[in-house]
């Protein structure tokens, strides 16, 4: 008990409410983009043949939400192939590294992931909020509780006379 009130008063002392937003807004600045989201719509289909026809169609000047709508495999097909925004970690690497290279008005070329071939068209980009301070606050207290903890054992570790013993009960160090 005596461990637990010396800890939650270091904790305490050290997790203030000054502490804690300092702590979210220097991480919040290290977060380089991650929390960036792109709205794209895409045609799903499964073969190559059948991406690189419509890909021919865009081309001519087809409309993208139409052809989505009428030839997409994919759910979103019925809304023109709209996923709405997303942020790199929700979708397959390679759809989300194709995306996430192209600027609004753009369209890829074929991209293969696990669930067939995409075509991608990129409707906007926006830079993402991140989680709040409410949302990170208890992860943040955590963290500054580790930190209080592993200052104080280093601390303690320094002051403490500590003696190994080998086991067969003689000093670490001594003479048989």
């Amino acid at each position: 008990i005596l461990e637990q009130s010396l800890l939650s008063r270091e904790v305490n002392a050290a997790a203030t409410d000054e502490a804690l937003r300092a702590r979210y807004e220097a991480e919040k600045g290290k977060l380089d983009g991650s929390t960036d989201e792109v709205r794209a719509s895409h045609i799903l289909v499964e073969t190559k043949e059948e991406v690189d026809a419509i890909i021919a169609q865009l081309h001519k000047g087809g409309d993208f939400a139409k052809l989505a709508k009428e030839i997409s495999k994919g759910p979103s097909g019925a809304k023109g192939g709209d996923l709405g925004y997303f942020t790199k970690d929700k979708m397959v690497p390679e759809f989300a590294n194709t995306a996430f290279n192209l600027k609004p008005g753009d369209i890829s070329a074929a991209v293969k992931t696990s669930f067939g071939w995409h075509i991608i068209k990129v409707v906007d980009r926006r830079k993402g909020e991140g989680p709040s301070f409410a949302k990170r606050a208890p992860e943040l207290r955590q963290a500054i509780a580790k930190t209080v903890v592993a200052k104080l054992l280093a601390e303690l570790s320094k002051e403490a006379k500590i003696k190994v013993y080998k086991m067969d009960g003689k000093p670490v160090g001594a003479m048989n």
